[in-house]
C-alpha cells in the first residue's frame, strides 16, 4: 500500500510540474521608462524651505557689498481669518552692519492662506522696514529691512483688508 501511494504522490508531483512548466512562460515590459516620483508632506508643521532671495547692500549708494552671501528661509505662516494674518521669513546674511541693510524679494505660498483670500483686496506692511512693491505683484513682496538689523533678522510681513487694487 506504502508503495502505491507512493508512486501516485511521485507521478501526481511529475504531472502538474509538467503541466505548470507549459503554462508559464516569461514576461517582458513593452517599455522600460524608468519612473521618477518626488513628493513634499507636512503633518503639524510648515516644512522649511529656502524661496526667493535677498541681498546684502551699501546704506549710501545701495550697491551690493561685495564678497556677502544672503538668502532668506519661509519659517512661518499664519492666518487669523480669511483676510488678515502674516508670513514671516528668517534672513541667513554674511553680514549686516549699520551702513548696510537687506533688500529682499519673498513670495508668500498662497497654498497655505484661506481659499477665499483675495491678493486684490490686501494692504501689507514690513516690520522695521519699507515694501517696494505693489499690490500687482502680491503675493511676491519686495523691500528693504532698516540698516543696521544684523545678519540674521526676520521679515514679517503683515497682511490686512484694504482697498481694491488700483
Amino acid at each position: 500500500m506504502m508503495r502505491r501511494t507512493a508512486a501516485a504522490v511521485l507521478g501526481l508531483t511529475g504531472a502538474l510540474s509538467f503541466a505548470g512548466a507549459l503554462s508559464v512562460g516569461g514576461t517582458s515590459a513593452q517599455w522600460s521608462d524608468p519612473a521618477v516620483v518626488a513628493a513634499t508632506a507636512s503633518v503639524g508643521t510648515f516644512p522649511t524651505v529656502t524661496v526667493d532671495g535677498c541681498a546684502v547692500r551699501y546704506q549710501a549708494n545701495d550697491q551690493i557689498v561685495p564678497g556677502t552671501t544672503c538668502s532668506v528661509t519661509l519659517t512661518k505662516v499664519s492666518s487669523w481669518t480669511a483676510t488678515q494674518g502674516y508670513v514671516t521669513w528668517k534672513v541667513h546674511a554674511s553680514e549686516g552692519t549699520n551702513s548696510e541693510y537687506i533688500s529682499f524679494s519673498v513670495t508668500a505660498p498662497v497654498g497655505q492662506f484661506p481659499v477665499s483670500l483675495d491678493w486684490t483686496h490686501v494692504a501689507s506692511t514690513v516690520t522695521g522696514g519699507t515694501l517696494t512693491t505693489t499690490c500687482h505683484d502680491y503675493p511676491t513682496f519686495t523691500g528693504r529691512l532698516q540698516a543696521n538689523y544684523g545678519a540674521t533678522p526676520e521679515i514679517n510681513i503683515t497682511f490686512t483688508p484694504g482697498p481694491a487694487c488700483a
